[in-house]
């Protein structure tokens, strides 16, 4: 009996680890909580928030809507092991330029300097689907670094209904 309880307790211990890392929650967004970049917005550039989605706003093409979100830390976890980025992303055409990206980027404390981790780029769809890129589980460093991520919206053609929906790293 008391051979048992061992094992179990050996057992649950050598679980427990692995439960906690399984709990750790994802950071999320929705593409209409960005800050736009005004270095790419000009009058000719009408950008929408419609529900959750970022896109063009009527007839305006160039140049392309990106938008910043920063990656906030999870209180206690200076290290989330998380290994992927995902783009929710309603891409119209399967033309080159037209499409929507994210990047997640670190940014070194106190210099600023910058490294792009990794880029998720959108795939032809009219219903919209998460396209991911990954990265190591130990890239995440909230202690010594910052971090965000870029979108970017291009279309060629006023007909082009390119959106960013959703983002999430986990």
């Amino acid at each position: 009996m008391r051979f048992a309880i061992r094992w179990i307790t050996a057992l649950t211990l050598l679980c427990f680890p692995l439960s906690l890392s399984a709990q750790i929650p994802a950071w999320t967004a929705v593409a209409s909580d960005g800050s736009v970049d005004e270095a790419n917005y000009t009058p000719a550039v009408n950008f929408a928030f419609t529900g959750a989605s970022l896109g063009f706003l009527g007839a305006s093409i160039n140049p392309s809507i990106v938008a910043h979100y920063n990656v906030t830390n999870i209180p206690g976890v200076p290290n989330p092991a998380w290994t992927t980025l995902e783009l929710g992303a309603i891409d119209t055409s399967a033309v080159l330029n037209n499409q929507v990206s994210a990047t997640l980027i670190r940014v070194t404390r106190c210099t600023g300097a910058q490294l792009a981790i990794c880029t998720a780029t959108s795939v032809t769809t009219t219903v919209g689907v998460c396209t991911p890129c990954t990265f190591p589980p130990n890239t995440f460093d909230f202690n010594q670094f910052l971090y965000y991520v870029e979108v970017r919206i291009s279309r060629t053609a006023s007909t082009v209904t390119e959106q960013a929906t959703t983002l999430r790293i986990f």
